[in-house]
């Protein structure tokens, strides 16, 4: 039985453990041919990083007082639930910050609802004229959807900083506040703290911590430096059956990027019915 075949047969049974389809799904991806070129290209990605890091690492300038931190969200059909992660970055107990929204060619209600913001000298809104190139729907358009508006918002970024938020999740009131303490005491490059998940059911999981692992790192729970940005989102991680962002985070370990845990929980992650993600 071939590896596609027998993956698609233990996703369909509900006898077998949802991890164990997962696994079979993750071996029949990465030993196509197009996931194994994909790979090649990572590993030939890591020395290249490594050097740009060390030079931008040379030519950095620490800025004293309070940093300026870019909250960056990329949104495409959110409507209304958008709210919610807008309300949650303008009310950081950490002042110095601002807002950067992406549409991914986003849906009138939802840059209607952004505009409302824009009264806010903190709030920018940059809706692209066609939405960034993804697989057809289901779990690998999850893996990838919105890498496109997160690297254009993270070019339009103005902070030392950028703090990720999904466009229907939500910061803590602390969040910014306590990944960026943090980050200046222990000198990190990339800080990640706990987050509470909702599941399926509508009760509520932590993230347990390091190491870090997938299904243990939010993607909102991060805080970076700006000048990171070099190492974009791929939006052909779909093709090695990694998210966009846990594939960024495992692209900045090996580069050698110092990250920290922070064992306090910033962010609320909301579970999607509809967005294609697996249910593990």
């Amino acid at each position: 039985m071939k590896l596609t075949q027998l993956s698609t047969r233990l996703s369909s049974d509900s006898s077998l453990p949802r991890k164990v389809a997962w696994k079979a799904r993750d071996i029949s991806v990465r030993s196509r041919p197009a996931g194994m070129r994909e790979r090649l290209r990572s590993s030939l990605e890591t020395s290249l990083d490594r050097h740009e890091l060390a030079r931008v690492r040379a030519e950095r300038s620490w800025t004293a007082g309070q940093p300026l931190v870019s909250v960056r969200i990329a949104t495409y059909s959110a409507g209304t639930r958008i709210r919610r992660a807008l309300d949650s970055c303008l009310s950081q107990t950490y002042g110095n910050l601002e807002v950067v929204i992406v549409g991914d060619c986003c849906d009138d209600r939802t840059s209607a609802v952004i505009r409302e913001y824009e009264s806010d000298a903190r709030v920018r809104f940059a809706n692209l004229g066609r939405r960034g190139q993804y697989p057809p729907p289901g779990t690998e358009m999850w893996q990838v959807a919105g890498a496109t508006p997160m690297n254009v918002a993270s070019l339009l970024a103005r902070g030392d900083w950028i703090a990720p938020c999904d466009d229907d999740d939500e910061f803590t009131a602390d969040h910014v506040e306590v990944l960026l303490s943090h980050a200046l005491e222990s000198g990190a490059e990339m800080i990640w703290s706990d987050a509470e998940m909702q599941q399926g059911d509508s009760s509520w999981t932590r993230t347990p911590g390091p190491p870090m692992r997938h299904g243990r790192i939010s993607h909102g729970s991060v805080l970076f430096r700006s000048d990171l940005r070099f190492m974009a989102l791929n939006r052909r991680s779909y093709l090695v059956n990694e998210p966009a962002d846990w594939n960024l985070w495992q692209r900045m370990a090996r580069a050698g990027v110092l990250i920290e845990h922070v064992p306090h929980v910033t962010y609320r992650h909301f579970f999607n019915h509809g967005n294609g993600a697996p249910v593990l």
